[in-house]
């Protein structure tokens, strides 16, 4: 992954059960290490990957570490699909289906809205 954003969201440890952040990386919008939570409106106008305004689309994202941070076991799930609208992150997944992403670089799929 060249230039990235990160999404920070809580996660709960499927091994200790202890709720962390954790960092995921996309690159989506204008990427140059912003940091966005769920809610956050995507920036554009800079070193853009996409396309703005668009009515729905599904995201690669990847996490930044491997590991809890409190019990240092190993993260099952590592790839997620963050779903947008109109520029406004809605909601973070576990990825559905790797293939969605052989198109645009793997960045990003549009989708029917």
């Amino acid at each position: 992954m060249g230039t990235f954003n990160v999404l920070k969201i809580q996660n709960i440890c499927s091994i200790c059960s202890i709720r962390s952040e954790i960092r995921i990386q996309f690159s989506f919008g204008d990427t140059w290490q912003f940091e966005y939570e769920i809610g956050d409106t995507i920036r554009w106008g800079g070193y853009d990957i996409g396309k703005p305004n668009l009515p729905k689309v599904k995201v690669y994202g990847i996490l930044e570490t491997e590991k809890c941070f409190n019990c240092n076991s190993p993260y099952i799930i590592d790839e997620f699909d963050i779903l947008v609208q109109f520029d406004v992150i809605m909601e973070v997944q576990k990825m559905a289906n790797f293939s969605d992403y052989l198109v645009n670089d793997g960045d990003y799929v549009e989708l029917s809205p």
